[in-house]
């Protein structure tokens, strides 16, 4: 959990969320579109946090480490 000051348009946000997604593989919009949707919906519901104040990035990337090898 990492909490930082959130700023739109040069002002400081009472509630708002930035949220990072990385990937393994080949990136997928209406994939990703639907994982924004369930991310907002989460935080709007779980924290209060209005879905107009959430950004979400994506990152996909071809290989991943894990156990001493890439996949």
């Amino acid at each position: 959990k990492l909490i930082r000051d959130l700023y739109f348009a040069g002002e400081k946000m009472d509630k708002g969320a930035y949220v990072s997604v990385d990937v393994f593989g080949s990136p997928n919009s209406a994939g990703f579109a639907k994982m924004t949707q369930k991310i907002c919906d989460t935080l709007q519901t779980e924290l209060g946090i209005p879905g107009n104040r959430i950004y979400v990035e994506y990152r996909a990337t071809p290989d991943w480490g894990w156990n001493g090898s890439n996949f």
